[in-house]
């Protein structure tokens, strides 16, 4: 049962527990495969962000870290179709746990620190709807009002043509605005 404090500590906790445990078995079994990883790092950060088990958070930063290491090291090169995916969610994970932890300085300073990796050209450009919405939600949270609003006027400045063309929305510009 989900409740307003989280998940409860009845059968439910134990439904989180076996998937941290698959989680583990997957990575036992594919060790190279990053999104095992990074699907039992989501779980310690579900766990942390819902019990508050500020210990889950820590191993879950541990893990999106080196992930990002691991992909940075090869510069970016993927060798599995899910690692792109991976690579996009682990810019909005990092950022997020850190600030669960309190250390939201630490999660603004990863963003600036890599936005030359985003887009290769050291800007957010490339980036589709739903990534700068991300990012600016960190940048707005986060209280960096300039790099938020930088975003939005990337959102607003698409056209129409290409939001519906990629699946966004006209609505996407409003909540930009």
């Amino acid at each position: 049962t989900f409740t307003a404090q989280g998940v409860s500590t009845g059968p439910d906790i134990f439904v989180f527990r076996n998937m941290l445990i698959d989680a583990k078995n997957l990575i036992q079994k594919y060790p190279d495969y990053l999104l095992s990883h990074h699907l039992y790092a989501s779980i310690l950060y579900f766990l942390c962000e819902y019990n508050g088990e500020k210990e889950n958070c820590q191993e879950s930063l541990d893990i999106v870290l080196e992930i990002f290491e691991k992909m940075k090291k090869n510069n970016f090169v993927f060798s599995h179709p899910t690692e792109g995916l991976i690579f996009y969610d682990l810019l909005y994970d990092i950022p997020r746990v850190y600030d669960k932890m309190g250390e939201t300085e630490k999660g603004i300073a990863f963003i600036k620190k890599n936005k030359k990796i985003f887009c290769g050209n050291n800007t957010f450009d490339c980036l589709n709807i739903e990534m700068l919405k991300k990012v600016g939600i960190q940048f707005y949270l986060f209280n960096d009002y300039e790099n938020a609003l930088e975003i939005a006027n990337l959102i607003l400045s698409r056209s129409d043509e290409y939001l519906l063309s990629v699946g966004g929305k006209i609505s996407d510009k409003r909540e930009a605005y």
